[in-house]
């Protein structure tokens, strides 16, 4: 399993993210120029007391999340926290952030289209050996081994740990609350040239309302998971 070449580009990596999604949303990939935009007010508080390459993170976030709006009208809010640290999107939108190395992205939609949208990217590396019995339990790992034939194991970890944040981004959103990479099980449906495919996510300890969508690719060196609650 190998990442794609990183020649998509700003707009071509946009239209790859957005059919990770079965309904229609908004992505924006952040510029280079983004990461040091003025923030709005009251989101340097957020941020005041992290270091400069944090503080430029966000930044970045914070404008990518506000393109992302825009492309359903909405006009630039400041975007604040949660009580559990989650972006707070305007009335009558959902959406995520996620950045990792170089790559930040944000992705919106009308809450009329979805209850709920969670991205997570993360860099196409392996997953270190001593997280996995933090983040999976004995049989999301026997399942994770068997399907190494077909992709390296390392790479299927890091898959399977992004599906867990994706699905917290999204159903954070939801329940304003902590939940534990323990909490969910996941399994990998299907490899797709080994650069892509779907995954199936089963809440152990809470239930959630909708039907829900979890969906990867391999992109620039990243590992981009998406997950969608209808």
């Amino acid at each position: 399993m190998r990442a794609r070449p990183g020649n998509f580009g700003k707009s071509g990596l946009e239209v790859h993210l957005r059919q990770l999604f079965p309904v229609p949303v908004s992505i924006a990939v952040a510029a280079p120029a983004m990461y040091d935009l003025p923030l709005l007010p009251g989101e340097n508080q957020i941020i005041s007391m992290a270091g400069r390459n944090r503080q430029r993170e966000f930044a970045a976030g914070r404008a990518s999340a506000r393109q992302a709006l825009s492309a359903w009208g909405q006009q630039p809010v400041p975007l604040l926290r949660t009580a559990s640290g989650a972006p707070h999107w305007p009335a009558g939108f959902v959406g995520s952030i996620s950045h990792s190395g170089n790559m930040c992205v944000a992705v919106a939609a009308p809450s009329q289209l979805a209850l709920a949208i969670g991205i997570d990217v993360e860099q196409a590396s392996p997953l270190r050996r001593e997280l996995n019995q933090l983040i999976f339990n004995n049989e999301e790992l026997a399942h994770l081994e068997n399907l190494s034939a077909t992709a390296p194991a390392p790479l299927l970890t890091k898959i399977g740990f992004t599906a867990k944040e994706a699905f917290y981004k999204a159903y954070n959103t939801i329940v304003d609350g902590y939940i534990d990479f323990l909490d969910i099980e996941v399994s990998i449906n299907a490899l797709h040239s080994g650069s892509s495919g779907s995954l199936h996510i089963i809440p152990l300890k809470f239930s959630h309302k909708g039907a829900l969508t979890c969906n990867w690719k391999l992109l620039e060196d990243y590992i981009f998971t998406a997950c969608t609650i209808i």
